[in-house]
């Protein structure tokens, strides 16, 4: 991966599943996510209101698994 990112990116454990885990950075421009497993890899980049977005529908259970 050739994306710079800033030495100061603080990355917390946002979700586990037994070994697979998401993790979170965000900074003053935007927010990244990436795989635990594979942190040099694949890196999603998303603006603070689409974060803001999902964890608001994440809160109200939009997500939730239909019975």
């Amino acid at each position: 991966m050739d994306e710079r990112l800033p030495a100061e990116l603080r990355w917390r454990t946002a979700r586990c599943s037994h070994t697979n885990c998401v993790e979170v950075a965000i900074d003053s421009e935007q927010v990244l996510i990436r795989n635990s497993t594979a942190p040099d890899q694949a890196l999603l980049r998303i603006s603070h209101r689409q974060w803001r977005y999902f964890i608001d529908a994440l809160r109200a259970g939009d997500f939730a698994p239909e019975h």
